[in-house]
């Protein structure tokens, strides 16, 4: 048997905790800064929380991005929960980790760490990846278990 996890890592969902936590703390969350967050609630104007959501659908709220791709925070959050399937012990060998990734929406989750690879992320001749979203190769497949892995050692 297999284990191949559903990643999205582009946006989240709306009832998720970081969002839930800005929803409610609005500009005192220390997560305001992961997301795109149009205006908030202003009593005095009469303006309501507004945020991006992704494909413009208000329950998939877009995680936050600039010239280096997602910004630290969310990033960091994907890395520790990809770290934590591939390699449960933390031993650096993710022999003993979920065997990939199905990721989607992959053409709109495009990091700058395509530049970045690690040894750690290679398995089963560096096939960390067996499909996407989008019936990708195994080939860039691999890449994206590379850069999942390997984007935090580069950091």
């Amino acid at each position: 048997m297999r284990i191949i996890i559903d990643g999205v890592f582009n946006h989240i969902g709306i009832n998720s905790w970081p969002f839930e936590d800005v929803r409610r703390r609005q500009q005192d969350s220390p997560y305001k800064d992961w997301f795109v967050i149009r205006s908030w609630d202003n009593p005095q104007t009469g303006e309501r929380f507004s945020y991006d959501g992704w494909a413009m659908v208000p329950e998939l709220p877009e995680w936050r991005e600039d010239e280096n791709g997602i910004v630290a925070g969310p990033r960091d959050y994907i890395f520790a929960a990809t770290r934590r399937w591939m390699d449960p012990d933390g031993d650096g060998d993710p022999g003993d980790g979920i065997d990939g990734w199905r990721l989607d929406p992959v053409p709109r989750s495009d990091p700058p760490a395509q530049q970045h690879t690690s040894p750690a992320a290679r398995r089963n001749g560096g096939e960390s990846l067996p499909s996407g979203g989008d019936a990708l190769s195994v080939e860039v497949a691999a890449q994206w278990g590379r850069i999942l892995l390997a984007a935090q050692d580069a950091s």
